[in-house]
């Protein structure tokens, strides 16, 4: 996931309100599922 973080920049300096809401819906569910999928994540 580190990989591609970076480039979410280039879509959020973009004044494209619907590239906004998408990297925006992105982030949501990635972090969502960060913290449902433990399983993933074993410390």
């Amino acid at each position: 996931m580190t990989k591609w973080l970076p480039n979410l920049t280039r879509f959020c300096k973009q004044n494209d309100d619907n590239k906004r809401a998408k990297v925006s819906m992105i982030l949501d569910k990635l972090i969502t599922l960060t913290i449902e999928e433990d399983d993933m994540y074993p410390s």
